[in-house]
C-alpha cells in the first residue's frame, strides 16, 4: 500500500513539474498579426513582410501621442525559414506567428509548386506558427500598397480581415474565407481543385482612418487604399491557375455550403426584382447512367424580395 501511495504521489509530483518546452513568456516574444508572403522565381528568393503588434501604441495613445498600432517588417532568404531568420536577426524579441490572424501569399508564388509546398513545409512544421490563420491570394501588382490600406475601425490588418471574416458571409457571398489547414486538406483531396479567397486593393478618395502608414494622419496622407474581399484563386495540381470573379465566387460559396447569404437579380414581364438566397443547402449527386456521369445538383434556400 506504502509503494502504491508513494507511486501515485509520483505521478501527481511529475504532472505538476511538467512544461512546454518551447514556452515563450509574453514580455519576450514580438506577436505577428498578419504576414505576407512572396517570391522571385527568377532569383529563387523569397520574401516574408510581417505586421507586429506595436506594445508602444498602447502606452502613446494614453499620453495622446499617434504612435502606430504596428510595425511592418520585412526579410528575404532563401527559403522560407531564412526569410524568417532574416527577420529575427534584426529584433530583440521572438517572433511568433502562433496568433496570426490572417495569411498572404503573392499570384507568384502561389503560382510556383516548389515555393507553395516550401512555404507550407514551414508553417506545418513550425513551432511558432498556426494554421488556423485565413489564407488569401494578393495579386502581384498589389503587393506594394497592401499593408498601407485601410483597416476600418480595427488598428491592425490582421484584426480587420478576422472582423471581415465574420460580418461579410452575412451581408454577401463574393468573399471566400477559408483557413490554412482546410486549404491545405482540400489540396490533398483527390479530384478536387480548391478556392482561395483573394484580397485586392484599390485607391479610393474617402478620407482614412488615420491607422495606417505609421501614425500619419489622415487628413494630411496622399493616397488612401481600401481592401476588398471579392474573387477566389483556383488552384489545379498545386498551384494557382486563375480567377473567379465576383459572380462566380457566390455560385462557388453556394456550392461548397460557405454562403450565409446572397442575391440575384430576376427579371420577368419586364420588370426586374433583386431576391435575396437565406442560408442555401446544397446536395450534389453524381452517377454513372448508361457509361455517362450525370451530376444532379439541388439547391434548397429561403427567398426573399430585397
Amino acid at each position: 500500500m506504502k509503494k502504491f501511495l508513494s507511486l501515485l504521489s509520483t505521478i501527481a509530483l511529475l504532472a505538476l513539474l511538467s512544461s512546454c518546452w518551447s514556452s515563450i513568456q509574453p514580455n519576450a516574444s514580438a506577436l505577428c498579426d498578419s504576414v505576407l508572403y512572396d517570391y522571385d522565381p527568377n532569383e529563387n528568393i523569397f520574401y516574408i513582410n510581417a505586421e507586429l503588434m506595436n506594445p508602444a501604441s498602447k502606452g502613446a495613445s494614453e499620453t495622446g501621442m499617434n504612435t502606430s498600432a504596428d510595425l511592418i517588417l520585412k526579410g528575404k532568404g532563401k527559403s522560407p525559414e531564412s526569410a524568417y531568420e532574416d527577420i529575427s536577426s534584426a529584433l530583440e524579441r521572438r517572433l511568433l506567428f502562433s496568433h496570426n490572424k490572417a495569411r498572404f501569399i503573392s499570384e507568384r508564388l502561389a503560382s510556383d509548386k516548389f515555393a507553395l509546398e516550401s512555404l507550407f513545409d514551414f508553417i506545418l512544421r513550425g513551432a511558432t506558427s498556426d494554421e488556423r490563420a485565413l489564407l488569401f491570394v494578393v495579386k502581384n501588382e498589389d503587393i506594394e500598397n497592401f499593408y498601407k490600406s485601410e483597416t476600418g475601425l480595427q488598428k491592425l490588418l490582421g484584426d480587420y480581415i478576422d472582423g471581415l471574416s465574420k460580418v461579410q458571409p452575412e451581408e454577401s457571398s463574393k468573399g471566400i474565407f477559408k483557413n490554412t489547414l482546410d486549404f491545405i486538406k482540400e489540396s490533398g483531396e483527390v479530384g478536387r481543385e480548391p478556392v482561395l479567397g483573394v484580397l485586392s486593393v484599390t485607391k479610393t478618395d474617402l478620407k482614412g482612418s488615420g491607422n495606417r502608414g505609421g501614425g500619419e494622419p489622415a487628413e494630411k496622407s496622399k493616397e488612401k487604399f481600401l481592401l476588398k474581399a471579392e474573387g477566389g484563386a483556383v488552384f489545379k495540381n498545386g498551384v494557382f491557375t486563375g480567377y473567379l470573379n465576383d459572380k462566380e465566387s457566390v455560385y462557388y460559396n453556394i456550392l461548397s455550403n460557405r454562403s450565409a447569404f446572397s442575391t440575384a437579380e430576376i427579371t420577368t414581364g419586364g420588370i426586374s426584382a433583386t431576391v435575396g438566397l437565406y442560408r442555401p443547402k446544397t446536395v450534389i449527386k453524381a452517377e454513372i447512367v448508361n457509361g455517362n456521369l450525370e451530376v444532379n445538383i439541388t439547391v434548397n434556400a429561403r427567398l426573399r424580395i430585397v
